[in-house]
């Protein structure tokens, strides 16, 4: 496990898959070291927190059911939807609060990012938005629109559904799967069974 012990001390709060609010995302990958933990939007985070103490949550965590239709911020970006705008600009530090505004003022923007065509080959990448895009083209051009990055390659895991995890591995076959915790388990049902909760997944060997 190659996981860095130090990390500068910037202060850019960063809200982890596990609901844990971090100083930088690189207290957050080092504090996680081998655990499936990435970078999510700072609503997610809030909406936990706000869970906890009961209070009701102000931002929106999950703008699926919403139908595209784009929505050019005050700061300039280009969201699918008023729901994204204000899921991605929650519990930001900034001085100004991120509004709706004529999406006229962002059309430069939008023929900028939208001017190559993506292929439709499927080679999936999770962005920070917690929205996993179809390939690094379609990745590249939310980060054009909307300043999108990587959380991490393949799909991203569902935030909102509970892990369920197994009670006994005796009927699997056994097939060694190597683990991002750095150890080896004997399927990938022992692998759920002794790391149940703890965001561990498998990766290549």
């Amino acid at each position: 496990r190659h996981c860095r012990e130090s990390c500068w001390r910037v202060s850019k709060p960063t809200c982890g898959s596990d609901g844990n609010i971090y100083s930088n995302a690189c207290r957050m990958k080092s504090k996680n070291c081998g655990k499936h933990v990435f970078e999510v939007p700072m609503a997610f985070c809030l909406s936990q927190e706000r869970n906890r103490v009961g209070s009701a949550n102000a931002c929106p965590v999950n703008c699926d059911k919403e139908k595209d239709r784009l929505t050019c911020g005050s700061d300039g970006n280009v969201y699918r939807s008023e729901c994204e705008m204000k899921m991605l600009n929650c519990g930001q530090q900034t001085k100004k609060k991120v509004t709706k505004v004529d999406l006229e003022k962002c059309r430069a923007r939008i023929n900028k990012c939208n001017k190559g065509q993506c292929s439709d080959e499927a080679d999936p990448i999770c962005g920070n938005d917690a929205q996993t895009y179809k390939n690094q083209c379609q990745l590249d051009q939310a980060t054009c629109l909307r300043g999108i990055q990587m959380a991490h390659l393949g799909k991203c895991s569902s935030l909102l559904s509970t892990e369920k995890c197994p009670q006994s591995c005796e009927n699997e076959r056994e097939e060694p799967v190597c683990a991002s915790d750095g150890n080896v388990y004997r399927s990938e049902c022992d692998l759920k069974m002794n790391t149940c909760g703890q965001k561990v997944v498998a990766v290549p060997p």
